[in-house]
């Protein structure tokens, strides 16, 4: 199991200031339940996205791969599913394939969270697929962005759009604003091949594709993350590389840095970085972010902290920014070691309470399973009215229930938080689980 998580946090990746608690609390009255094992056949294998809900309690997902296994999916064991899971009314969960990608025209290898409208459609991103006779991109395409919409006869795919290299290559995220606007950003592709931000707009022959901003690689920044959109339509996002080199803590392309897209009077999208990261204790290799209502940013990091990890970098922290007179301003409010967490891929979710959970892909106690690393684990950070962070390790994962969880917990209204592992389960091809308080 080295050799396989090894070799994905290194596609994933290329895909102490403030006061923190050196161990979090551990799990207090959790009760996790698997809601389903994925076999690695028709039914899906490796789960990385967050799920989304309807109304009536069902659950949507996508897998990375699994389906099925012919044309360009033959190496790669399947080029992935759309998943729905839906309570049985006896307490178990029935999971249905809605659609199977086939690795040609319709995508290939969706690792985003599904996007769910009022109308039961549900939009997302496949890595690969597309324009596979691309010669930027061939055979496997540079991915696309679809629509599945529910019909009488099952559930229908439309591609909303192909990229072409030029403008993106690996697509890994998508959001949608209040107007109906997708907007994206691609792991890579563009003018330096370091990745872009994009935009979807609804059109009277189609969806028009804007290409908002292309990385320049270096010092300059590569492979976002994903983007947020906060006030005035501005985007704010992170890249895992660029900035301040460090040979030590991210080799010489640097640590990576949150930076701001806001649009220009003359129509163009100017880009400000806000963070640059050392690799030290501020963090280093950033993920996604959370903006909150009073425009603090909140994010987690790959590495950085408090070493040694393993090495001589630390496991990951969770960081907030605030912007002051001077500028935006970082702190340190969870600092993982390894017991506590190791190594955070996800997005972090926050409820209304100003909560922050989270997902670590390595670390924890149980690790007869995953050997030292450990196999994982889910966390709360609350925060005080003193300004503290009082964390939680929600429950640990020893992989027989699944190991290395990369994807953003989501939670319900009654307090139960939702999401998958990648690895682990009866079968080892991953799991969706509920962690019940």
């Amino acid at each position: 199991m080295n050799t396989k998580r090894t070799s994905h946090l290194l596609y994933m990746a290329l895909t102490l200031a403030a006061i923190t608690f050196s161990l979090a609390v551990r799990a207090q009255a959790q009760t996790d339940t698997v809601l389903y094992n994925f076999s690695g056949a028709t039914d899906g294998s490796g789960p990385t996205a967050g799920l989304v809900a309807d109304s009536a309690g069902n659950l949507y997902g996508v897998t990375l791969s699994g389906g099925i296994t012919t044309g360009n999916c033959t190496n790669n064991q399947g080029c992935g599913v759309v998943f729905e899971l839906s309570p049985d009314g006896t307490g178990g969960w029935i999971e249905t394939v809605l659609y199977t990608f086939t690795g040609g025209a319709d995508g290939a290898f969706p690792a985003s969270t599904l996007l769910l409208d009022t109308e039961g459609n549900l939009y997302g991103a496949a890595a690969s697929g597309g324009e596979v006779t691309n010669k930027d991109c061939s055979p496997y395409g540079c991915g696309v962005v679809f629509e599945l919409s529910p019909t009488a006869g099952g559930w229908t795919e439309t591609v909303l759009y192909a990229f072409h290299f030029t403008d993106g290559l690996r697509p890994s995220s998508l959001i949608r604003d209040a107007t109906g606007k997708f907007y994206g950003t691609t792991l890579l592709g563009g003018s330096a091949s370091s990745g872009t931000v994009f935009k979807l707009s609804p059109g009277s022959t189609g969806w028009v594709q804007t290409l908002l901003y292309t990385f320049a690689g270096g010092t300059s920044g590569s492979q976002p993350n994903g983007i947020v959109v906060g006030p005035s339509s501005s985007l704010y996002g992170t890249v895992a590389y660029g900035g301040v080199g460090d040979d030590v803590n991210c080799g010489n392309q640097g640590c990576g840095f949150v930076y701001k897209l806001a649009s220009g009077s003359g129509g163009g999208w100017h880009e400000t970085t806000l963070y640059t990261f050392t690799g030290g204790t501020d963090g280093g290799v950033p993920n996604g972010l959370v903006l909150d209502s009073s425009g603090r940013i909140y994010g987690s990091t790959l590495y950085g902290g408090t070493p040694p990890c393993g090495g001589k970098i630390g496991c990951g922290v969770v960081f907030r920014l605030i912007s002051g007179v001077s500028g935006w301003r970082e702190s340190v409010i969870y600092a993982f070691t390894g017991t506590n967490g190791k190594n955070p891929m996800a997005n972090l979710f926050e409820d209304a309470s100003g909560n922050l959970y989270g997902t670590t892909t390595e670390g924890g106690s149980k690790n007869s399973n995953c050997d030292a690393s450990g196999c994982g684990l889910v966390f709360k950070l609350a925060p005080t009215s003193g300004g503290w962070w009082i964390p939680t390790t929600l429950y640990e994962f020893d992989y027989t229930d699944g190991a290395f969880p990369q994807s953003t917990p989501w939670l319900d209204s009654a307090g139960n938080l939702y999401g998958s592992t990648l690895y682990g389960g009866a079968s080892g091809f991953g799991t969706v689980f509920e962690i019940q308080p």
